[in-house]
């Protein structure tokens, strides 16, 4: 079950990451072509640029852990034996969810704003990706945690 839960995970996300690249990639393109030949500009479409490049970088993160494409330091490689088993998961679970824990003050405050944009005529819903901060790092500890998890069993 954890394995079909996990292979989901990393489809959805997969797919997500995909169709934030071609928001990115098309609203890019899209901003170019009014400001260089139609000689105007589109706040809101400069926002989900923004929006979507910021939510691509922390996908980005997400699928790098689940396709095993992140760099991996091996500081305790003469200490392996010290870090095996529960203390290995907490350690190196431990700094995602502190993270994610730090910043859910500002992700609250934001919710509470409904915080958008800062350009006047501006994009609303920036607190929905100020959200995503803690979510994908949750993600990860959890990635961590039973992916060691499993791996020993």
């Amino acid at each position: 079950m954890a394995k079909l839960l996990e292979y989901v995970l990393q489809k959805t996300i997969s797919a997500i990451g995909v169709l934030l690249l071609c928001v990115f990639v098309f609203c890019i393109f899209l901003t170019t072509l009014l400001r260089y030949v139609f000689d105007a500009g589109f706040v809101k479409l400069n926002d989900i640029v923004g929006y979507s490049f910021s939510a691509l970088v922390l996908v980005s993160i997400l699928v790098a852990f689940f396709k095993n494409k992140h760099v991996k330091v091996d500081f305790m490689s003469s200490m392996r034996a010290i870090f095996e088993g529960w203390f290995a998961r907490i350690f190196s679970a431990l700094p995602f969810f502190v993270i994610a824990f730090l910043a859910l003050p500002a992700v609250s405050f934001s919710w509470q704003l409904l915080e958008g944009s800062q350009e006047p005529d501006g994009l609303g819903g920036y607190f929905l990706i100020k959200t995503l901060l803690p979510m994908i790092f949750c993600l990860i500890a959890l990635f961590l945690w039973f992916g060691e998890k499993d791996k020993q069993e």
